[in-house]
């Protein structure tokens, strides 16, 4: 009898260590997860060209769906979803087309440069990636034109800065490549005869339409 009982708090010990470890777990995941994404949200500026609102409306939309994965009200695996958009797919293309605009916008070029063109170009031409209309070879061209390869250091909430190789946009870039990346867009959209194609290429929008989704509950 006297065994049965060690054995029994030896069993009741080793469950409730488990069951400790197990909840230990999964919080730190909770919060590394969200530690994650809110340090790729905010990245974001470093990777590309925006303006200051909208980094930070994309930054405190990441950060409340961050919070709620830390305090267990989103599961925490849904984060996985968020940080693939960070790279490919419609929020990609959005932050590609408003770091054209804004660039655009503060590059010096010649009177007989036409920016809106350009910029209706961009959106229309993204637009058809978006919608699965331009062959995966030219969107493969136009997007190395674009972007780069960076070293980005972005500190954590807990006060690390830990350097990453990331894909940004290309800051630095001239208005002479800026041009032929249009033409290319155009001969695109023309070759494929998608000239009217038009969507709304809203970085914080699209953002809002992934947390919102299936996939991020």
């Amino acid at each position: 009898m006297k065994w049965a009982k060690i054995i029994a708090l030896i069993v009741a010990c080793t469950f409730g260590i488990f069951a400790f470890a197990a909840w230990r777990s999964m919080l730190t995941l909770r919060q590394g997860m969200a530690d994650c994404l809110i340090w790729q949200s905010a990245s974001l500026s470093e990777r590309f060209i925006l303006d200051e609102e909208t980094s930070h409306e994309m930054v405190s939309a990441v950060k409340i769906f961050a919070d709620n994965i830390a305090h267990g009200t989103q599961p925490g695996m849904s984060g996985f979803a968020i940080l693939r958009a960070f790279y490919d797919g419609p929020l990609l293309l959005a932050l590609m087309h408003t770091s054209i605009i804004n660039r655009l916008s503060s590059i010096e070029a010649p009177e007989d440069f036409d920016r809106q063109n350009a910029e209706k170009v961009s959106r229309q031409f993204f637009s058809a990636v978006k919608d699965q209309r331009i062959s995966a070879e030219t969107w493969q061209k136009t997007r190395a034109m674009l972007l780069e390869k960076k070293l980005c250091q972005t500190e954590s909430s807990i006060g690390f800065v830990i350097p990453e190789q990331i894909e940004g946009f290309r800051k630095k870039i001239g208005l002479k490549t800026l041009s032929e990346c249009i033409v290319c867009m155009q001969q695109a959209l023309t070759a494929a005869d998608l000239a009217d194609t038009v969507s709304i290429l809203d970085p914080v929008i699209e953002l809002k339409k992934i947390l919102n989704s299936d996939n991020a509950i």
